[in-house]
């Protein structure tokens, strides 16, 4: 997720992806939180990351 974040967002920015540093906490123990990815081309591209 990072790599995506360096190479097409502009680099990690800790204000706005304080959940990288601890996904398991952030979506995994907390209810109700969700993380969202879309498919990088289109519904057929390749997913660029998952919900767990």
């Amino acid at each position: 997720m990072r790599a995506v974040l360096a190479r097409d967002l502009g680099g990690y920015d800790p204000r706005l992806h304080a959940d990288l540093d601890d996904l398991a906490g952030t979506y995994l123990a907390t209810p109700g939180t969700r993380l969202f990815v879309c498919p990088a081309d289109g519904p057929a591209g390749p997913v660029v990351a998952l919900e767990d």
